[in-house]
């Protein structure tokens, strides 16, 4: 309690009992004006979360906190107001907000009871697995069908292991197989194997064997190379369709000076 409280029930000087606290090094009793909390606004302390409380009253939550704190008033604890089967009921049938004012519960409090209970949030339209859904379960991974089904991964493996699908083991590589890598392009070695182009490229690395695009080399022909030096490497560039850099590496292993930019 304030000072002055306790220097009238003790009967001492205001000074003396704050000097002695001090002394003590026990922090003053926070000032609360009467007239700022009246009855009504009293009975709502610990009925609800602090936070909630301020936010119905407009003022902080410190200001909650401390005023229920000095009254004696327990933490609002929702362990201590059980949900009742007519609460339970209104779950999932209207906006979490429209239960939480109904039953006097905070906000997030209705979401973890329906959450607890599997309960899907309002407005949430439920979609129903189909057979062709179904017919593609187990067939590749779980996490390769989240784009193509847009579903979850969780929910991709819930349903397949509700069904009793195993789930799709990665599939050996054979000689034959391996014979194909680098012949082609990994997008079309991916369709012929009925593989994904991120396994046949780590499958093709991992035997050291090189991209089918780096094999292709456009050889120098006499009559490219005797344009060399002749014009500015970027015409040649753009008539042979080259690089720049891969005009210049040519003329410089040939030992040909640049074309003079007033050739």
């Amino acid at each position: 309690m304030p000072d002055e409280e306790l220097a009238k029930l003790l009967n001492r000087g205001q000074s003396g009992v704050r000097t002695h606290r001090c002394e003590l090094g026990i922090p003053a009793a926070p000032r609360i004006k009467p007239q700022r909390w009246p009855p009504a606004k009293v009975a709502l302390l610990g009925t609800a979360p602090d936070q909630e409380i301020a936010k119905r009253l407009g003022i902080s939550t410190g200001t909650v906190s401390k005023r229920r704190a000095a009254l004696g008033i327990p933490k609002w604890d929702q362990k201590l107001k059980p949900w009742k089967p007519a609460e339970d009921a209104l779950l999932g049938k209207m906006p979490d907000t429209e239960i939480a004012k109904r039953t006097g519960r905070s906000f997030q409090a209705v979401g973890s009871r329906r959450r607890d209970l599997k309960i899907p949030k309002f407005g949430t339209a439920i979609r129903h697995w189909t057979a062709a859904e179904d017919a593609l379960l187990g067939t590749v991974p779980d996490k390769q069908l989240m784009r193509k089904l847009k579903r979850s991964c969780k929910a991709i493996a819930a349903r397949r292991q509700k069904k009793g699908i195993p789930p799709c083991r990665p599939r050996s590589w054979s000689p034959e197989d391996d014979a194909v890598l680098g012949t082609r392009h990994d997008e079309q070695i991916a369709l012929l194997l009925n593989r994904t182009k991120a396994a046949v490229v780590a499958r093709r690395r991992k035997l050291g064997i090189r991209n089918h695009a780096s094999k292709i080399r456009y050889l120098w022909t006499p009559k490219q190379e005797e344009l060399l030096g002749v014009l500015p490497d970027q015409e040649v560039a753009d008539l042979f369709s080259r690089t720049v850099n891969a005009v210049k590496l040519r003329r410089r292993r040939l030992h040909i000076p640049a074309a003079r930019a007033d050739a």
